[in-house]
């Protein structure tokens, strides 16, 4: 004889869209619900697809404001490379139509050689000797 059916009711649809929202893995929620991975999938689609786009908003929006208030310059970096697509270059390209690109790369970049001390080190040890 086979294993009853799984029946969810209001109570477990909560429960799942909230440990979603949460941030838990369908497993972690299988495992409280003492149910398969597979039948959370099945039968609480949408309460995970809900409960875990809330919960990021919720997220986006306390980072967002935390950002935004405490003036954290690596938290606002972060959001910019995210939310913005703004990227760490090294590199200005220049484009006019008509003309070949042009791409300067600071030394040290990849790709580029690193820039030449000003000084050797003996030259430094002199400097320090006249003194």
């Amino acid at each position: 004889m086979g294993r009853k059916a799984y029946k969810p009711d209001k109570e477990d649809r909560r429960k799942v869209k909230a440990m979603a929202q949460h941030g838990l893995r369908d497993i972690q929620i299988a495992d409280v619900l003492a149910i398969s991975r597979a039948t959370v999938q099945k039968y609480f689609n949408a309460e995970l697809k809900q409960g875990r786009a809330e919960g990021d908003a919720l997220l986006a929006q306390t980072v967002f404001q935390e950002a935004i208030q405490s003036k954290n310059t690596a938290l606002l970096c972060f959001l910019s490379k995210v939310r913005l697509h703004w990227r760490e270059t090294s590199q200005i390209q220049h484009e006019i139509k008509g003309f070949p690109k042009i791409i300067y790369a600071e030394y040290g970049s990849p790709g580029c050689p690193p820039l030449p001390d000003e000084s050797s080190p003996a030259d430094r040890e002199e400097t320090d000797n006249d003194e």
